[in-house]
């Protein structure tokens, strides 16, 4: 008889935790469902408010030499730059082997030979603020090769 009260009272813990189980299961789902449908939350931990979108202008390959025509694209070269342009016929999207941006004596150079207003406005070219003339030289090399010594 003690035996048989013991497997009773282990069935009903038993199906007791299965239940508690089964809850919390439930709750956590819903929890979650709930959460996750509305998307981003704002928060006292954001330091920032998202940036605008930002526009980039679409770049011209009036400086570029043109070197080969396709049915679908248009090739250009730069040499004083060693960058390709590829044009995209269909769509009119511009890819580029490099950075595209002039160094900054480069720069300075075209601006001080520049006589007219009109001739300053075409040679103030967007100057690259974020990198100094070694990095400008690698984003607009055709080949960049780094080794180290180990």
């Amino acid at each position: 008889m003690l035996f048989n009260s013991s497997a009773k009272t282990g069935r009903r813990l038993k199906g007791r935790t299965m239940l508690k189980a089964a809850a919390l299961a439930m709750v956590t789902v819903l929890f979650c469902g709930i959460t996750g449908s509305y998307g981003y939350i704002d928060t006292n931990r954001d330091t920032r408010p998202a940036p605008d979108k930002t526009r980039i202008a679409v770049s011209s390959v009036d400086s570029y030499e043109f070197i080969h025509e396709t049915d679908t694209m248009k090739y250009y070269y730069r040499d004083d730059r060693d960058i390709f342009a590829i044009v995209d016929k269909r769509s009119g999207y511009t890819w580029k082997t490099g950075l595209d941006a002039p160094f900054s004596a480069e720069l300075k150079k075209n601006i001080a030979a520049a006589k007219t207003d009109e001739e300053i406005l075409k040679a103030s070219e967007p100057k690259e603020k974020n990198l100094n003339s070694t990095y400008i030289g690698i984003a607009n090399s055709l080949v960049t090769v780094e080794y180290s010594e180990q």
